[in-house]
């Protein structure tokens, strides 16, 4: 199974001086060569001053960022067996954009532009990477005796995606769940499930202006009672474009064991604040 290990509550909060770079995401044999030590490379850590990145083969590959938010993705040089990354080395790639570049590198340049924070995510940063909750669905904002309001859940329009509201269930026995989606006083969906989510397919996803639906969860002979606004999320057509062409890259990738593309397009969605649609996708791509 395809893997993608999301460090949530038990990473540290590590402080930064201004300048810094951390990992994203790595694919293949990726070591972290120290003075003293070889270590497999970890996600999600800072580089030292003193660490060089070691690709042990053709399928190793490594995704970094900086603190201005430049990315870019190394991987082993078959053309002159570039093999090692210093940090000086790292650095300039990062600050130096080229233009000699093969069309992969352009394409990967162009999607990882999309990584760039937006006014939508609200999502809690450590060691400089956004973080979705556990699972998709944001904290309450304030309860009552008898409702709980979450924070309005954000979509984009086309892409399918999934609740997922364990961590408001006390009652483990309740077997039934309802599900009410209106928009103004026009019922969308009306259902029950029997675990405690549910997905909503992409082509249903839709508005004829700005998409703002009211969600209300009720758990059957237990007293619960969830509500939320599920509203859209907006971008340039540029960047609709790309992300549209991100994921039919990423929806290639099924037929192989790659998941390249299907990381990039999740952690995307995520740095746009989409927690739900990531966590359809995680889901349907099989990465955990």
């Amino acid at each position: 199974m395809k893997k993608l290990f999301i460090v949530l509550f038990f990473l540290p909060m590590t402080v930064f001086s201004e300048e810094y770079i951390i990992v994203k995401e790595s694919w293949g044999e990726v070591n972290i060569i120290k003075p003293n030590s070889i270590d497999p490379i970890e996600k999600y850590r800072p580089l030292e001053l003193n660490d060089t990145i070691l690709l042990i083969s053709v399928n190793s590959k490594v995704w970094l960022r900086d603190h201005k938010y430049n990315t870019v993705i190394i991987k082993f040089n078959e053309t002159n067996t570039k093999n090692k990354y210093s940090y000086s080395e790292i650095k300039n790639l990062l600050n130096n954009k080229t233009n000699n570049k093969t069309r992969e590198e352009s394409l990967i340049d162009k999607f990882l532009s999309l990584m760039a924070p937006t006014e939508k995510n609200n999502s809690p940063e450590v060691n400089g990477m956004y973080l979705s909750a556990k699972n998709g669905v944001s904290r309450s904002i304030f309860t009552t005796d008898d409702i709980i309001y979450l924070e309005d859940i954000l979509v984009y329009e086309g892409l399918s995606f999934k609740v997922d509201f364990t961590d408001f269930v006390l009652d483990t026995n309740v077997k039934t769940y309802n599900i009410l989606i209106r928009e103004n006083l026009k019922t969308l969906f009306d259902f029950t499930t029997s675990v405690p989510s549910f997905e909503v397919d992409g082509i249903d996803v839709v508005s004829d202006l700005s998409l703002e639906w009211k969600l209300n969860i009720i758990g059957r002979n237990e007293k619960l009672n969830i509500s939320a606004f599920i509203t859209s999320v907006h971008v340039s057509k540029k960047k609709a474009d790309k992300l549209m062409m991100l994921k039919e890259m990423a929806f290639e990738e099924i037929k192989s064991e790659e998941s390249f593309y299907q990381i990039i397009f999740i952690e995307v969605l995520k740095s746009w604040g989409l927690k739900v649609n990531a966590k359809y996708y995680e889901d349907f791509f099989s990465i955990d």
